[in-house]
């Protein structure tokens, strides 16, 4: 039996909203890393592939997850 098999609901997605979390950081932090050390081009591509991964990735699952526990909901959301 998984360790999954004994969390809750509520807890398996919490977990889950950490880890976006962690990963939109890492995002974030990647951006700041290679800006002004690739052509501004090659930057503004980058940069709409990190949008699009929050956007299409992990924002819905943000608000899905909030929907359902309302006290999940991370603070930049309000």
């Amino acid at each position: 039996m998984s360790a999954l098999a004994t969390t809750t609901k509520k807890d398996a997605y919490e977990r889950l909203l950490r880890i976006c979390e962690k990963q939109g950081a890492e995002l974030d932090q990647f951006l700041l890393d290679v800006q002004g050390t690739v052509a501004d081009e090659d930057f503004a591509k980058l940069r709409l592939m990190v949008g699009e991964i929050m956007g299409y990735g992990h924002y819905d699952r943000f608000v899905a997850i909030a929907q359902e526990f309302p006290e999940l909901k991370p603070a930049w959301m309000t």
